[in-house]
């Protein structure tokens, strides 16, 4: 009988921690951005989170700053030799 009582008791600890592991879940936002919400290029090649919490996305037609709300752009004009960003 108290081998059945034990068996019962590690079933009873195997689903409650079945339970705890399954219940922790990760919400992650997803956004995805195109050349019509700012990117110089859909093709990106880099991505990288800065200190300050900048996103900076490097791409084949120049280098990307995110802010949360727009995009500022740095290519040939703002000095950059090469456009293409790896």
């Amino acid at each position: 009988m108290k081998k059945w009582i034990d068996i019962f008791i590690w079933i009873l600890v195997l689903l409650f921690c079945f339970q705890i592991a399954s219940a922790q879940t990760n919400d992650y936002i997803y956004r995805q951005f195109t050349t019509k919400k700012g990117l110089p290029s859909n093709e990106c090649h880099e991505v990288y989170q800065d200190s300050r919490g900048y996103l900076w996305v490097g791409t084949d037609n120049g280098l990307v700053r995110y802010d949360g709300y727009e995009f500022k752009r740095y290519g040939n004009r703002q000095g950059l030799g090469e456009p293409v960003i790896f």
